[in-house]
């Protein structure tokens, strides 16, 4: 395959920086590197191959900035005081159930035995306490007043308790 170049071409790639010294008259041989060299400096980070591939399969299947808790209704307004403690507890129950944070830990020999046991403990009254007190208010089941303030008092306080061992949420 021949590549002709004009003079007035290899000046305009000069002005645009995209020559390399060493680079002979002789294009034929340097057409590929030309065509990369050309592609890394015109082309935006955010709009190469493999960039614009990764940001569609995050949009589409793996969306690890979307939490949609699942105590939630889907496609109604909650207010934000209301979603917060549901998000964070979501996120716990993820960290708890997916990733499985005892299998990659010493927790009954670690340092942290008392915050382990804390994480522990929250997410057990999340999906033991709360959750089923939540689904039966969701249906009308409850009307005493006085349970409610207590339940979503004990949820602020174990919100407390959650942003206390959030550092031990990585694996």
């Amino acid at each position: 395959m021949q590549i002709k170049i004009t003079k007035e071409c290899k000046q305009g790639f000069a002005r645009l920086g995209l020559n390399r010294p060493g680079w002979s008259d002789d294009w034929q041989e340097h057409w590929w590197d030309w065509v990369k060299t050309f592609y890394w400096k015109v082309v935006p980070y955010r709009w190469r191959p493999s960039e614009v591939w990764y940001r569609f399969t995050c949009w589409a299947w793996r969306r690890y900035t979307t939490v949609h808790p699942r105590t939630m209704p889907w496609h109604t307004w909650t207010d934000r005081d209301f979603l917060l403690p549901h998000v964070m507890f979501e996120l716990l129950v993820r960290f708890v159930e997916e990733e499985k944070p005892e299998e990659h830990f010493e927790i009954k020999d670690s340092a942290n035995r008392e915050l382990w046991e804390k994480l522990f403990a929250t997410y057990h009254w999340w999906k033991n306490e709360f959750v089923p007190y939540y689904s039966r208010e969701r249906k009308g089941e409850l009307t005493e007043a006085d349970d409610a303030i207590k339940m979503y008092q004990e949820l602020s306080r174990r919100c407390h308790d959650l942003i206390d061992v959030k550092h031990l949420m990585w694996t």
